[in-house]
């Protein structure tokens, strides 16, 4: 692959046309991309526009719009990565073996009735009360429904 180059001259040997200007000869292959040729052409732009009902590409975008107000700046995102990050640092060997040493996986570690028993060795969790009653906002005792549906959600499907 030969590169593009510019024959270079002295300064009183430089080739100028009749109007004055000096002119700029290349020699070699040329190395411009032009594989974006098409997308970039203004006439081209146009005429898929017209072929498409006068619907230029960005018009069929639809715009979505979104409060970010509450959210935290980049310092603060930066923060909280770094708090989770040490706190992830500071979890149990045994634990983060569980989770395959990726965060990601607390959720579905913690969720797992499997791994209750060696999450309470750890001090990660604490067991429950055996005679704990749930009880629902007019007061009635609901404890068996919960623990029916505990059971059922920790069933493989």
């Amino acid at each position: 692959m030969s590169l593009t180059y510019v024959k270079s001259y002295k300064k009183d040997s430089i080739p100028k046309r009749e109007s004055g200007r000096v002119t700029f000869e290349t020699c070699g292959k040329c190395m411009v991309d032009q594989s974006a040729k098409n997308s970039t052409d203004i006439n081209l732009i146009v005429k898929r526009a017209q072929n498409n009902g006068g619907v230029l590409p960005a018009a069929t975008k639809v715009a979505h719009y979104l409060d970010t107000s509450d959210m935290p700046d980049l310092i603060q995102t930066f923060d909280i990565v770094n708090n989770a990050k040490e706190l992830f640092s500071q979890l149990p060997a045994s634990v983060k073996k569980l989770m395959n040493h990726d965060p990601a996986n607390l959720v579905s570690v913690l969720s797992d009735p499997n791994n209750e028993e060696l999450l309470i060795e750890e001090g990660l969790l604490t067991r429950v009360p055996k005679d704990l009653k749930y009880v629902d906002e007019a007061g009635k005792d609901v404890t068996e429904k919960i623990l029916a549906d505990r059971k059922d959600a920790s069933e493989p499907a």
